[in-house]
């Protein structure tokens, strides 16, 4: 949208003007729905049902004078309330991430053939190479899905913080084993 058509966003849809909510919709619905899924692995049901609902609380943000004028651009408080209502769901139905309470026995044992690609297995032989607790880490982070703080009460550390900390150096670690079989 040109910085023109920002400057009378909001009165155009405080003044009810349909065609503005359309072309809001057209403008940012794909570079809305890829950006939730490839930032926060959400499913494209989900990320259709949060871009909608985005337009909706931004709709009635302007129609109640919450929202009167735009310190950011309009896209970027567009994706902040879609950010927050994703967060808030997430929370609140625990999307994305599995318990370990679910699983009390976690072992890092070589998933079945059929459960990985060629990419995946390669992958997954070198995590082998690692050591503790980096193989752990990274495997329950990256191929079982648990969150930091399921992680973090799992392998005894103090918190999620600490645990992402160390999943920062695990990784960097990974890419090092990387490049040294197969080069950069």
């Amino acid at each position: 949208m040109t910085t023109l058509k920002q400057s009378t966003l909001i009165a155009d849809i405080k003044a009810g003007k349909q065609a503005v909510l359309n072309d809001i919709y057209k403008t940012y619905r794909s570079e809305f729905l890829n950006w939730l899924k490839n930032s926060y692995n959400c499913a494209e049901n989900d990320a259709l049902d949060i871009f909608q609902d985005s337009i909706i609380v931004v709709y009635n943000n302007v129609k109640s004078g919450k929202l009167t004028r735009l310190t950011s651009s309009f896209k970027t408080y567009l994706f902040a309330v879609g950010r927050r209502i994703f967060l808030n769901k997430n929370q609140k139905n625990k999307l994305k991430t599995n318990s370990l309470e679910e699983y009390p026995n976690i072992d890092v044992a070589v998933p079945s053939a059929n459960e990985l690609n060629e990419r995946q297995t390669a992958m997954f032989e070198l995590l082998q190479k690692m050591r503790e607790p980096c193989k752990s880490i990274i495997y329950l982070f990256y191929y079982k899905n648990f969150a930091l703080e399921s992680i973090a009460t799992k392998l005894k550390y103090r918190s999620d913080k600490v645990v992402k900390v160390q999943k920062s150096r695990c990784m960097k670690s990974f890419k090092q084993v990387l490049a040294k079989s197969y080069g950069k």
